[in-house]
């Protein structure tokens, strides 16, 4: 599940006679509420004027249009007067020095032509020790081809394998965000210690067909069995297990509990509660921990309560829309372009879905074994909530083989974090703890036949 908050910006065109100087990309590094951004505007020209784009990288935002662009002799102006933002630079010695502003805040930001190089240590670089295969693969049900990676050792005789799934919203094979890239680092560390990995594509998203937005929970275990089934044809190939980070860590669960051909469980912090208690905690905690007053907050908490027991009980879909537009004007909600904005959040077919499902029902069935790891800095999958829920509905109908373990200094990706505010993602080196991976090693390696 993924949370951000708004820092979004601008552009468009209107010029002059230096502007020139003014064409390509410039970096710089916002400080925010003691949290550093990264940003990014390419300025760049057309036969109308100029245009420019910006980048948050941090907040995995990229090519943002910016609505105002307007350069006057050494003077840079950019605006978006709808979120209230505004950059104002005077370019000296290739370096804009200037002043960033949104709202009531205000603070110096200089750009220069330099890229920031973010550092990630841990993402692996070539020749790899082991096979790299670009594969996709038909969900003939679904009516989408994915594409993949799948790292194989290299080996003679037989080896497991995990699939790799992806949380919220639509994620390319690496689940790459804030700069990071968790499923690269995680399949590289496996695949190096003799487990096939398979990664892919949401349906969507990269090489993969399909439309994203949308798919429901089910369509995405649907995405997952056909991953599965395309592993259980290699040769090599023996048991098959399934990795999956928030949200994938429900998939896992769901097709686990009625598919034979999964042999183990690795729940990176998968959801055990429901899931519309889910996103009411998540958000509460998020907003506490920016800074919101719980009297700020319940308002917010209550709106969104209502939203999901509207969706949970109403099925149909007439009958739901009214009910919906009879609960907007309640809450005096008069604008068609605030109630199309809310309905688009609320009742998109994957966020329904999910607001109707208890992953009790699933982890109860599951006779797996079970590995559920959660961070104890983790603001949008808590681990004091769900992992006892996942470990408790095992016990009683699966296998109750199940292993839990809640990091103490560990952020939702697994990060060695101080706030485990989404903001800090990004700002963070380590993709994800050494520990976590030889964790997930240990726990494959007990739990399959060599």
């Amino acid at each position: 599940m993924k949370y951000y908050f708004t820092l979004i910006l601008l552009i468009a065109s209107t010029t002059a006679m230096t502007a020139q100087e003014f064409e390509g990309s410039w970096y710089g590094v916002l400080q925010a509420g003691g949290q550093r951004l990264n940003l990014s505007f390419h300025i760049n020209k057309t036969t109308q004027g100029f245009t420019t784009t910006m980048d948050s990288p941090d907040q995995n935002a990229k090519g943002i249009p910016v609505k105002v662009t307007r350069i006057e002799g050494d003077k840079l102006h950019l605006e978006a007067p709808q979120l209230a933002l505004r950059y104002s630079g005077e370019i000296r010695m290739d370096t804009l020095f200037g002043t960033f502003a949104q709202g009531g805040f205000s603070t110096p930001l200089n750009l220069t032509r330099t890229k920031p190089a973010q550092l990630r240590p841990q993402e692996p670089r070539e020749p790899f020790p082991y096979i790299v295969k670009e594969v996709s693969f038909k969900n003939k049900e679904g009516g989408v081809r994915l594409a993949g990676s799948l790292t194989l050792p290299n080996a003679t005789d037989d080896f497991p394998a995990a699939i790799l799934l992806s949380g919220s919203g639509p994620q390319d094979r690496d689940e790459s965000l804030m700069g990071h890239k968790p499923f690269l680092v995680i399949a590289d560390f496996l695949t190096r210690n003799g487990i096939a990995v398979l990664r892919y594509d949401d349906r969507g998203v990269g090489e993969s067909t399909g439309d994203f937005s949308k798919a429901s929970l089910s369509d995405l275990v649907s995405d997952a069995a056909s991953a599965l089934s395309f592993l259980k044809n290699h040769d090599q190939i023996k048991e098959i297990g399934l990795i999956g980070h928030s949200e994938g860590g429900l998939v896992a669960a769901i097709l686990a509990s009625d598919n034979a051909n999964v042999d183990f469980i690795v729940s990176l912090a998968g959801p055990g509660v429901p899931l519309d208690e889910l996103l009411i905690t998540q958000n509460k905690e998020l907003s506490l921990a920016l800074g919101f007053t719980e009297e700020q907050v319940q308002p917010r908490l209550e709106f969104n309560q209502r939203m999901f027991d509207l969706i949970k009980n109403i099925d149909e879909e007439t009958a739901l829309n009214q009910a919906v537009n009879d609960f907007f004007n309640e809450e005096k909600i008069n604008s068609a372009q605030k109630r199309n904005e809310l309905k688009q959040q609320f009742l998109s077919p994957g966020i329904r879905s999910l607001i109707k499902t208890n992953p009790a029902l699933y982890w109860s069935k599951i006779e797996v074994p079970i590995l559920a790891l959660n961070g104890a800095l983790d603001l949008q999958v808590n681990a004091k909530d769900n992992l006892p829920a996942i470990q408790n509905a095992n016990s009683k109908g699966g296998s109750a083989n199940v292993v839990v373990k809640n990091y103490p200094d560990l952020n939702h990706l697994f990060q060695k974090a101080k706030t485990g505010l989404p903001a800090e993602y990004g700002q963070i080196e380590q993709t994800i703890d050494p520990i976590v991976l030889q964790d997930i090693l240990d726990f494959i390696n007990r739990n399959i036949k060599r």
